[in-house]
């Protein structure tokens, strides 16, 4: 178990798909953290899409997992070209409050911000 530290890992897989999993917690401290970035896309395709599970809580005092998550922003120069859709759903509790979900929607210079709760 590594305790105060980081680990980078890049990879170079040219368009294909990586699933990983951070290792779990056994005693009193938090599971492990996971930051990834998709990839982005040249010309007219999609940046790689992000599929995220923060860990549960799984004790009788346990709490669910927090997620950040920010889509992808477009530079393209027509009012086709929209920044990236963030979908997301908060945790389920058993005893406690569901988690909460905080939005903000993205800017345009040009057009106006993107919908919440469309």
């Amino acid at each position: 178990m590594f305790s105060h530290s980081e680990l980078l890992i890049t990879f170079a897989c040219f368009g294909r798909s990586i699933e990983m999993k951070v290792g779990d917690s056994h005693y009193a401290y938090p599971g492990g953290n996971v930051k990834i970035f998709a990839g982005e896309a040249k010309g007219a395709a999609f940046g790689g899409s992000v599929d995220i599970a923060a860990g549960d809580g799984t004790s009788d005092r346990g709490r669910g997992g927090s997620v950040s998550v920010t889509a992808g922003d477009a530079f393209g120069e027509g009012p086709f070209y929209g920044g990236g859709d963030l979908k997301m759903n908060g945790g389920s509790a058993n005893g406690g409050i569901g988690g909460s979900i905080a939005l903000q929607s993205g800017a345009s210079t040009e057009k106006d911000s993107g919908a919440i709760g469309k």
